[in-house]
């Protein structure tokens, strides 16, 4: 018997909302022998009733899908109790998705116009029990971290009414504070961020997941 017959191979789910995508990736996992797709879901529900039914070792799952978001995906197997290890394939690469992500519990963050071999490679060393990272997604990580750590809470609150524009009077009168100390947070907060202008940060907050508008 080959070393490859002897090895275990890895249990995949799959939750993703499109079948193309599905198909497309169950045709490349169909490639390598030690990996073998045991199911196939498109929401939250059919990937909870696949796991308690098959117990995956592995689930691949895309961040947006119609009903849910991939978080909750990976929240909900966790509160069934399901073993598997998630790794996140997505298109969308936001300092908060990936932060979100990994808070949830996701081992694993790969992109899909990345080269396939790399979500092979995430697969194969989330189920060793490591955690994989795409460089896209690990400096995205260190950015929201760092980003995180410099802003005060009360700089995010006036970072997020910067976001439509409004003015420093106004901003004051909303969070009851001077209208001099909301100018020295504005000034705080571009220097933070490494920016010029106020229009300038509102669109980083947006950019880097930071804040989400209203």
């Amino acid at each position: 018997m080959s070393v490859m017959q002897q090895t275990k191979r890895i249990r995949l789910l799959l939750v993703d909302d499109h079948f193309i995508v599905r198909h497309g990736l169950r045709s490349y996992f169909a490639n390598h022998r030690d990996i073998e797709v045991i199911g196939e879901a498109e929401d939250l529900e059919g990937a909870v009733a696949i796991c308690r039914e098959k117990s995956p070792d592995v689930a691949v799952v895309d961040l947006r899908l119609r009903s849910y978001s991939g978080v909750d995906v990976v929240h909900a197997l966790a509160e069934a109790s399901c073993c598997c290890r998630c790794v996140m394939l997505t298109s969308y690469g936001s300092e908060e998705d990936v932060h979100n992500s990994i808070s949830a519990g996701a081992r694993g963050y790969v992109f899909k116009h990345a080269d396939p071999s790399e979500i092979i490679s995430a697969v194969r060393a989330v189920h060793a029990g490591r955690r994989y990272l795409s460089a896209e997604a690990s400096a995205a990580l260190v950015n929201y971290t760092r980003s995180s750590s410099l802003l005060t809470e009360r700089e995010r609150d006036v970072l997020r009414l910067l976001i439509p524009g409004t003015r420093n009077k106004v901003i004051a009168g909303i969070l009851g504070i001077g209208e001099q100390t909301v100018k020295g947070h504005v000034k705080k907060i571009l220097m933070k961020l490494g920016v010029q202008d106020r229009t300038e940060a509102a669109t980083q907050a947006i950019q880097r997941g930071l804040i989400r508008p209203d």
